[in-house]
């Protein structure tokens, strides 16, 4: 029986005392303890560890020569960059432990603290303290940045021992660059002028207010007719637009749902948990640059087919909407005519009456 304890006012998970029910049965996949609402955590690793090419570079991963300062050592006795480095390689070999439980454990869960707790330092400043049900998005932009420069380290130390020189232009090699990260460029006008900006990114942010499936929100987040201008001078203020193509998408594409926005009337963020469909086999391909002329103009006859069903949809509305009254104008119509029919019908019966003769004994 699975039994959680709560413990200042956060959740931790209780070992069954029945040790039979603690083994891992047959190649059931290895789960990770929960030590303290770090879900945020399980989902993002549990996740790495399934994508095949990410678990062989993690288990592949050979420590860099580099002295790893303890976790013992005082911090005032580090530099900033040693401190940084050595949290990154603690991270790096707890996580390399950690992927080899979760392939060779004979239980059904294993327990991550140790990753966990060099994460917490690192998130943990003198300002803030380090929350217990951390935001994922954040957390993996934190995780895939240590893991870029853990195997920087590592290539930097392979090409001193084959004696090459350091250069930028190696940053390809690095597995977390090649796998994680994609380009995109942004094309549009603002006032008259026409601007292009490229970027590089982890993953891809969309909106999830107002769509129901993925699609749609990245056309959404993709392609912006109408834009607020840069200008303040609500005179001078024309329509933008602007459209980004992605120019390199990675093997990997992680892609952001916003489900928090700011709600102004109550000062405060507040989760949409509108229901969001996406298919098991997502096609890319009209989002990319190299197909933009062609996906422009399919783009465009879509949206006046969409503005044309709007004005019939608004007609419509008028006809089943009769003076913003819930009656359909067919109705009134039916009505209308079976009261005009109902008066015909009264009216012929009375000059039927009219016409009947009375009998001769009472003329």
């Amino acid at each position: 029986m699975v039994q959680r304890g709560r413990i200042d006012s956060w959740m931790v998970f209780i070992d069954p005392l029945n040790p039979h029910e603690r083994t891992r049965l047959g190649d059931t996949p290895v789960g990770l303890k929960n030590v303290g609402n770090t879900c945020w955590f399980s989902a993002v690793i549990q996740s790495l560890f399934h994508l095949p090419i990410v678990r062989k570079h993690i288990l592949s991963y050979n420590m860099p020569a580099v002295s790893i300062i303890s976790s013992d050592t005082p911090q005032c006795d580090q530099t900033g960059e040693q401190q940084t480095s050595s949290q990154i390689l603690l991270f790096m070999q707890e996580l390399r432990v950690l992927f080899s439980l979760l392939v060779q454990s004979k239980r059904k869960y294993v327990n991550p603290s140790k990753p966990v707790e060099i994460l917490k330092s690192a998130f943990t400043t003198s300002s803030s303290q380090f929350s217990y049900q951390q935001d994922v998005s954040e957390f993996t932009h934190k995780l895939l940045e240590w893991l870029q420069q853990a195997f920087a380290m590592q290539q930097v130390e392979g090409r001193q021992e084959d004696g090459e020189a350091d250069g930028s232009d190696r940053e390809e090699e690095n597995p977390v660059v090649r796998l994680f990260y994609g380009k995109c460029r942004t094309e549009g006008v603002n006032e008259g002028n026409r601007f292009t900006n490229e970027s590089s990114f982890t993953s891809f942010p969309v909106q999830v207010r107002g769509h129901h499936d993925l699609h749609s929100c990245l056309e959404a987040s993709l392609v912006q007719r109408e834009i607020e201008p840069v200008s303040n001078n609500e005179t001078t203020a024309v329509k933008a637009e602007q459209e980004t193509w992605f120019t390199r998408l990675p093997p990997i594409l992680s892609i952001e749902l916003s489900r928090f926005e700011f709600n102004q009337s109550e000062q405060k963020a507040e989760k949409i948990h509108d229901r969001l469909t996406f298919p098991c086999t997502m096609y890319m391909d009209r989002y990319l640059e190299c197909n933009k002329e062609d996906v422009s103009a399919r783009r465009e006859t879509v949206y006046k087919l969409r503005h044309k069903l709007d004005v019939l949809e608004r007609q419509l509305d008028r006809f089943t909407s009769y003076k913003s009254k819930r009656v359909a104008l067919q109705d009134v119509f039916d009505l209308a005519l079976g009261f005009a029919q109902t008066k015909r019908m009264r009216a012929e019966d009375c000059e039927r009456d009219d016409d009947i003769q009375l009998p001769l004994r009472m003329q």
